[in-house]
C-alpha cells in the first residue's frame, strides 16, 4: 500500500531528473560546456516559472526574458574586465531583481533569477566566445515559453475542472468518514483551495478585472469555503442525513453529473438547524449559478478594463508591493552580494563563488530567518564534508564517485528541509571539483572555510543594515489587510462591486503565501478574520445584484446606520423576516461582515 501511494511521486521525480539531465545535455551539445550553467539554470527557471501563467501577456514577458538576459549577458562579460565598474552594475542589477521579484516575497523566485545571473559573473568568457553565450541566453525565454505553451495552456479551464473533481471527493469522504460528525475537520481541502485561487489570480490580465468565467470559479471557491466554516462551526447540527444529502447534492452540481434521485436538504429541517439548513441550501443555489455562467462564458474573453485610477490609486501601488520591507530587503541583497562580488573578483579566489552562493542563498528579508538559515547551512555543510571526506578516503574509482554523485542529484529532488538540501549539493558540487584537484581535502576544507565566510557575511549584514524583523512583517501585513477591508467596504454597494471585489479577494492567495512564511507563534487571530470578510463580500456581492429589494435595505443599513450595534440589531430584525434560504444567507453574511468589521476596529483600536 505504501509503494502505491508513494509510486506517482517516484515516476515524476525520476522522470523530471532524467529529463534535466538530458535537456541540459543537448544544451551544452549546442552551445558549448562553458554555458552548460545556462542550461542548468535556463532548466531549474522552467520549473519555477510553472506556477505562473506567462502566457496571459506571451509577447510582453518573452521581450522583458530577452531584454534581462541579453543584459546578463553583456554585463557578465564587462564586469570581469573592470572590477570597480562592476561593483555599481552589480548593486544596481541585484537591487532591481531584488525590488521587482520580491512584489510576493516568494523567494524561490529570486533566488533563482539572481543565481542565474551570478552562475554567468563567475563563470566568464573571452570575446570570441561572447555571440555563442548571447546565443545560449536568447534560446531560454523561448524554451520556457515553448514549456509554458505545452503546461500552461488554458491552465484555468483544466485545473478548475480538476479542482471541482478533487473537491466534492474531499467533501464527501469528510462529511461519510466522520459518522460521528464531531470533528469535520476542513483542513484537507486547504491546499486545494489555496492552489486554485492561484492559478485563477495567474490567468488575470493585469490591465482588466476578472471576466465573467474567472468571476464564477471564484465564486464557487467562496461559497466552498464559506460551506467548509460553515460545517465545523455547526457541526452539532449536521446529522448523518445532512452530511450525505449534502455531499451528494454538491457532487452531482460540480461533476455535471446528472442524478434525480437526490433529495432535498429541507426535509431534514428541525427548530434547533433552520439556519444550518437555509444557508447551505443557498451556498448550493449560488454554487449552481456560478456553475451556469462558468459553462456558459469564454474563458478568453476580456474583463472589465481597470481605470487609471484603480491602476495607480489604489492597492495595487498603494499598499501591495509594501515597499518599506521591499526596499531594505533590495537594498541589503544588492549591497552585500555586490560587495562580495567585489571582494572574490580583486583576490581572485578560484572558488570565490561558494562565497556569493552563500550570502545569497542566506540573506532574507526577516531577520530570524537569515540566523535560521545559516545555522541550518553550517550544519548541512559540515555533514555534506564528513560524507565527502570519508568518500575519497575509502574510494578511488572516478567511476564509482560519479555514479555516487549521480544518485545524490536524484535523492536531492526529494529533500525539502534547507539543512539537508545543503548538504546534498555540498557533495554533489564539491566532489566534481574536488575530482579535478590534486588534493580532494584541500577542496573540501577551502568549501568549509568560504561557506563560513559567506555566513560571516551574511549575518553582519543582517545586523547592521536595515534589519527586519518578524514583528516588522506582520505589522505590515496586519495594515495591509486593513486597507484592503476598507477599500472593499468602500466598494461593496458601487455599480463595479461584483467585479473589483472580485480581484480583491483573489489577491488573498498573496497574503497567505506572505503569512506562511511567519512562524504560526507570531500570527494573530486578524489574519483569519481578514480572510473570511474578504470571503463574504465576495460572497455577498456575487448574489446580492439578484435581489435589488433586499439589496436597498441592506444598503440603507449599511450606509445610513453609523452605530455597529444599530446595524447588527436591524440586520438580525431583517433576517428574521426573509422568505427565501438565499434572502436569509445574504442577510446572515452582512451580519457577519458588520460584527467582524466591530472586531477590526477594536482591535486596531486597542493596538
Amino acid at each position: 500500500m505504501m509503494y502505491k501511494k508513494y509510486l506517482p511521486l517516484i515516476i515524476q521525480k525520476t522522470l523530471l531528473f532524467f529529463s534535466i539531465m538530458i535537456f541540459v545535455s543537448i544544451f551544452q551539445t549546442i552551445f558549448g560546456s562553458e554555458n552548460s550553467l545556462v542550461g542548468v539554470s535556463t532548466a531549474i527557471l522552467v520549473l519555477i516559472f510553472m506556477d505562473r501563467n506567462l502566457l496571459v501577456h506571451p509577447i510582453r514577458n518573452l521581450f522583458l526574458m530577452l531584454t534581462v538576459n541579453l543584459t546578463f549577458g553583456i554585463v557578465s562579460y564587462i564586469i570581469p574586465l573592470y572590477p570597480f565598474i562592476g561593483l555599481f552594475i552589480n548593486f544596481s542589477i541585484l537591487f532591481v531583481l531584488a525590488y521587482f521579484l520580491s512584489y510576493e516575497l516568494r523567494k524561490p523566485l529570486v533566488m533563482m533569477v539572481g543565481l542565474h545571473y551570478t552562475f554567468l559573473l563567475t563563470t566568464p568568457i573571452p570575446l570570441d566566445g561572447l555571440p555563442l553565450r548571447l546565443l545560449a541566453l536568447i534560446s531560454g525565454p523561448f524554451i520556457i515559453l515553448a514549456v509554458q505553451w505545452f503546461s500552461n495552456k488554458n491552465k484555468l479551464q483544466k485545473s478548475s475542472q480538476s479542482f471541482f473533481l478533487d473537491i466534492s471527493t474531499a467533501f464527501h469522504d469528510i462529511l461519510h468518514n466522520d459518522t460521528q460528525n464531531t470533528q469535520l475537520n476542513f483542513q484537507a481541502t486547504l491546499p486545494l483551495f489555496g492552489q486554485i485561487k492561484q492559478i485563477t489570480y495567474n490567468s488575470f490580465r493585469s490591465t482588466h478585472f476578472p471576466n465573467d468565467y474567472q468571476q464564477s470559479i471564484i465564486t464557487i471557491i467562496s461559497q466552498l469555503e464559506y460551506a467548509s466554516q460553515l460545517l465545523t462551526k455547526k457541526r452539532a447540527h449536521v446529522t448523518p442525513e445532512i452530511a450525505h444529502t449534502f455531499s451528494k447534492q454538491l457532487t452531482i452540481l460540480l461533476t455535471n453529473t446528472h442524478d434525480e434521485h437526490h433529495t432535498d436538504l429541507n426535509m431534514y429541517m428541525t427548530q434547533s438547524n433552520v439556519s444550518l439548513i437555509k444557508q447551505l441550501t443557498a451556498i448550493l443555489e449560488s454554487i449552481a449559478t456560478a456553475l451556469s455562467v462558468y459553462h456558459s462564458s469564454d474563458p478568453s474573453a476580456k474583463g472589465a478594463q481597470m481605470t487609471q485610477e484603480w491602476k495607480s490609486a489604489t492597492l495595487m501601488r498603494k499598499t501591495l508591493k509594501l515597499r518599506n520591507i521591499r526596499v531594505r530587503y533590495a537594498l541589503r541583497l544588492a549591497l552585500l552580494v555586490s560587495f562580495t562580488m567585489f571582494i572574490t573578483a580583486i583576490f581572485e579566489l578560484s572558488y570565490g563563488r561558494w562565497i556569493l552562493y552563500t550570502v545569497f542563498a542566506i540573506t532574507q528579508p526577516y531577520s530570524e530567518y537569515v540566523i535560521e538559515r545559516s545555522k541550518k547551512r553550517a550544519i548541512g555543510t559540515l555533514i555534506g564534508s564528513a560524507i565527502l571526506l570519508f568518500i575519497f578516503s575509502f574510494i578511488h574509482n572516478d567511476t564509482i564517485i560519479l555514479f555516487i554523485m549521480l544518485v545524490i542529484g536524484y535523492l536531492q529532488s526529494y529533500i525539502t528541509d534547507y539543512r539537508n538540501i545543503v548538504m546534498f549539493v555540498t557533495v554533489s558540487a564539491v566532489a566534481s571539483s574536488a575530482l579535478a584537484a590534486a588534493d580532494p581535502n584541500a577542496v573540501i576544507f577551502t568549501r568549509i572555510l568560504f561557506i563560513a565566510i559567506g555566513i560571516v557575511f551574511a549575518l553582519i549584514a543582517n545586523m547592521f543594515i536595515l534589519k527586519t524583523s518578524y514583528s516588522d512583517e506582520i505589522e505590515k501585513l496586519e495594515l495591509l489587510q486593513y486597507d484592503i477591508e476598507h477599500y472593499a467596504g468602500a466598494q461593496l454597494f458601487k455599480y463595479s462591486a461584483k467585479t473589483t471585489i472580485s480581484y480583491l479577494y483573489s489577491l488573498s492567495p498573496l497574503i497567505e503565501y506572505r503569512i506562511q512564511s511567519v512562524p504560526r507563534s507570531h500570527i494573530t487571530p486578524r489574519f483569519e478574520l481578514y480572510s473570511n470578510q474578504l470571503r463574504l463580500f465576495q460572497q455577498l456581492t456575487s448574489s446580492i445584484e439578484n435581489h435589488p429589494n433586499l439589496l436597498k435595505k441592506i444598503q440603507t443599513i449599511f450606509i445610513d446606520t453609523p452605530d455597529n450595534q444599530t446595524q447588527v440589531e436591524q440586520l438580525s430584525y431583517l433576517r428574521a423576516t426573509t422568505r427565501t434560504a438565499t434572502e436569509f444567507y445574504l442577510v446572515s453574511i452582512s451580519l457577519q461582515i458588520i460584527k467582524n468589521a466591530q472586531i477590526t476596529h477594536e482591535y486596531y483600536s486597542f493596538t
